[in-house]
């Protein structure tokens, strides 16, 4: 498993499922099947194994039309896809997620690693950049810049925060899967269009070691501190960070 896994081609496939559902795009002979369909909402599951550990699912919207109380009901109601729901929608589908599966403490080595890797293999790019090189007979600088591999980003500022700033140092650790997610995308705002840059910590799963005299006291003060790195993370004007859901820590001896 990749430690910093990229989800470029989700709007690509999002949009795929949009063409089938909506109809057959392109065709002289539609589906009179897919014109009764619509794409009302689309999601994140994560499913999560750990040995010993029953198996969990966690459900993350990316949009979501028509709520889950109503897709609940029978029937469902259908969905009077106006403009703005149309606008919501389409720009939802355009979102890049970033996703950091922790398994363990991130150590400042590791992360200088990662970022000396990254350096390494864009060395020709970026000694092209720095000698002016680039013109328009030859590559395209934002071609380039696409091409560059990624650098550790934020999500590993937040993995190790969020454990190295509590005061039980390792009495609380990762005793399985946690799972950091950063969500790049766009909003309606008025009459224009707006970037949105959120985070979330999709699974916290910490255990607190027997030492630690009040277990009850050690999970709640880790809970506020992972909102608390959430929150330090996007100080930015123009950043939204995800509500976190409540914390599930265990006692783990």
């Amino acid at each position: 498993m990749n430690d910093f896994a990229k989800i470029g081609g989700s709007a690509a496939g999002a949009a795929d499922s949009v063409a089938g559902l909506l109809g057959s795009l392109g065709s002289d002979q539609p589906d009179p099947a897919a014109s009764k369909k619509m794409l009302t909402a689309a999601w994140f599951e994560f499913d999560i194994r750990a040995p010993g550990e029953p198996r969990r699912t966690i459900r993350r919207p990316v949009f979501d039309l028509l709520g889950p109380s109503a897709r609940a009901s029978t029937p469902v109601p259908r969905v009077e896809l106006d403009e703005a729901r149309l606008l919501t929608r389409s720009l939802s589908l355009t979102m890049e997620t970033e996703m950091l599966p922790v398994v363990s403490r991130i150590s400042d080595d590791f992360v200088s690693h990662l970022l000396a890797q990254s350096v390494l293999a864009n060395r020709e790019t970026l000694r092209a950049v720095v000698r002016g090189e680039f013109s328009e007979t030859s590559i395209r600088p934002e071609e380039a810049f696409n091409r560059l591999a990624p650098m550790p980003g934020p999500l590993y500022t937040l993995a190790r925060a969020r454990l190295d700033w509590n005061r039980f140092d390792d009495a609380i650790y990762i005793d399985t899967v946690d799972i950091l997610t950063r969500h790049l995308f766009f909003v309606p705002a008025g009459n224009k269009i707006a970037v949105r840059d959120a985070t979330d910590i999709v699974a916290n799963e910490v255990g607190v070691d027997f030492s630690v005299e009040d277990a009850f006291a050690a999970r709640v003060e880790q809970g506020v501190l992972d909102t608390n790195a959430e929150a330090v993370l996007h100080r930015g004007p123009r950043s939204a960070a995800v509500r976190q859901t409540p914390s599930r820590h265990r006692a783990i001896g």
